[in-house]
């Protein structure tokens, strides 16, 4: 199995169930304005998983990968095939956004293994799961730091734009452990996105079993996160 291989059908992080299930409830709950016509876009649609949430929406995203985005239009999200910072769609386009930013943690790992190796296999980054590496100015290829922040600022103020007065913003996201010190990324988001104009309603923490490693690591008795964030804005 090789990377080209994988791009054909995985992504390395996708919506878990439990997390696309949370969004469909928040979403009835905070409700968006009728004049938003059910429009709801992911600016980081990855492979397209936000449309397992169902229901009327009419799914939108910008997706930076071509392989990712072509996969996210298959399943009938109409996309976008570019960089997130300058998405071109009007001013209030949207009643909701609904995205899973990177979490700056191994993921961002750009290393290519052996995949014929099994015990390569295994290990997941985006670069593994794509191919090949990502495309400039992706915030998926960068670790927790300045040039991250950087990153998703400008991507939440072009999202604060596309959204209209009323409409609602779901973020999902997940803290991560680095040499034994909890990197609250969640927390960053939330305050800049505030900061641009956002009203935070609701933080739902929901527990997830993690991966082999996660396992692995709890198991010796090492700090982990088990959980990850849905949180609601309002703008």
């Amino acid at each position: 199995m090789n990377g080209n291989e994988l791009n054909q059908t995985r992504h390395p992080a996708p919506y878990p169930p439990q997390i696309v299930g949370v969004i469909r409830r928040l979403l009835n709950q905070h409700g968006i304005p009728n004049a938003a016509r059910g429009r709801l876009m992911d600016p980081f649609a990855g492979i397209g998983t936000i449309k397992a949430v169902g229901g009327r929406w009419r799914y939108y995203g910008c997706e930076l990968e071509p392989e990712w985005a072509a996969q996210a239009a298959a399943r009938g999200v109409v996309v976008h095939v570019g960089d997130a910072r300058k998405i071109p769609w009007p001013d209030g386009f949207f009643g909701a956004i609904c995205t899973s930013p990177a979490y700056g943690n191994r993921l961002a790992d750009s290393y290519a293994p052996d995949m014929t190796n099994p015990k390569h296999r295994m290990r997941r980054s985006y670069r593994i799961y794509l191919g090949r590496n990502l495309s400039p100015g992706s915030g998926a290829s960068v670790y927790w730091g300045d040039k991250y922040r950087t990153i998703h600022t400008e991507v939440w103020n072009e999202c604060v734009r596309l959204l209209m007065p009323g409409g609602l913003f779901l973020l999902n996201c997940k803290d991560h452990v680095k040499y034994r010190e909890i990197y609250r990324v969640t927390e960053w988001h939330v305050r800049t996105l505030a900061a641009l104009g956002l009203e935070p309603l609701s933080a739902e923490a929901v527990k997830l079993k993690g991966d082999q490693n996660t396992a692995a690591m709890r198991k010796r008795g090492v700090r982990v996160v088990d959980h990850e964030w849905v949180v609601a804005l309002r703008k």
